[in-house]
């Protein structure tokens, strides 16, 4: 089936195509992988036409979000796996390099295309954390938080993983299924990013707090304690809204 999957690979979306339900499965001009395809032509039987698309050198220029979000990926990349080496988060640089980026981002009005954006595959662990920070920084200004909450707020969902850096590299980029000793070893990962941002110099507790607790629930069945919602600060609640993709 993947071979007949070559004619299509790197062509743009002229439409939006929608499954036989009328969901939207892929907004217009993203551009087509293997992954899209599968579940465009596989999962959802639909069937695409030369009208459906065109060459990438006829599609329009790179949108500014897109741009944004491919340019605050590769930072965040850099400033994580500097993380990992030195033990030591660089806030002035992630406030200066990837908040603004996420606060412009969410200005975009295509909010399907932005959220086909952070689908990427290929920088998932890295993209995550911009796409969290991303939707995060729009279900706070929905809130109509103050400014100073809402950078707080993009901040703490940029960071919320940052324990992920103390993880082994093996475990974190295991292609199948986690034993239950390694699934132990990730879920650690809240503590040590609690730990990691409470030393560091400029870091509020708030920012440590989202990171411990980003993976605890409301009905209390999260992890690392089991607390409940009541016991959640507001931003952490937030993040559990977060995590689309």
């Amino acid at each position: 089936m993947a071979s007949s999957f070559k004619k299509w690979i790197g062509l743009r979306l002229r439409r939006d195509i929608f499954n036989a339900s009328g969901i939207l499965l892929l907004p217009k001009d993203t551009v087509l992988n293997e992954h899209y395809l599968r579940m465009i032509m596989v999962e959802n039987n639909v069937r695409l036409t030369e009208d459906d698309v065109v060459l990438t050198e006829e599609s329009p220029e790179k949108k500014a979000s897109q741009v944004l979000i491919e340019q605050a990926t590769e930072e965040i990349t850099h400033i994580f796996e500097s993380v990992r080496f030195s033990k030591k988060i660089p806030l002035f640089e992630i406030r200066e390099k990837i908040i603004p980026a996420i606060h412009q981002a969410t200005e975009d009005p295509d909010i399907f295309q932005l959220f086909a954006e952070l689908q990427s595959k290929d920088d998932y662990t890295f993209r995550h954390n911009i796409g969290v920070g991303i939707i995060a920084t729009m279900i706070g200004n929905w809130m109509n938080l103050e400014s100073s909450q809402l950078s707080l707020l993009s901040l703490a969902a940029t960071l919320h993983d940052i324990g992920k850096t103390r993880i082994p590299v093996e475990i974190l980029n295991k292609p199948g299924k986690l034993t239950d000793q390694e699934y132990e070893i990730i879920q650690k990962h809240t503590i040590y990013g609690y730990e990691l941002i409470q030393n560091t110099v400029g870091a509020s507790r708030r920012l440590a707090l989202v990171a411990l607790q980003h993976h605890e629930r409301e009905d209390g069945n999260g992890y690392p304690f089991g607390i409940k919602g009541n016991k959640m600060d507001l931003f952490s609640k937030i993040l559990l809204n977060a995590p689309i993709i």
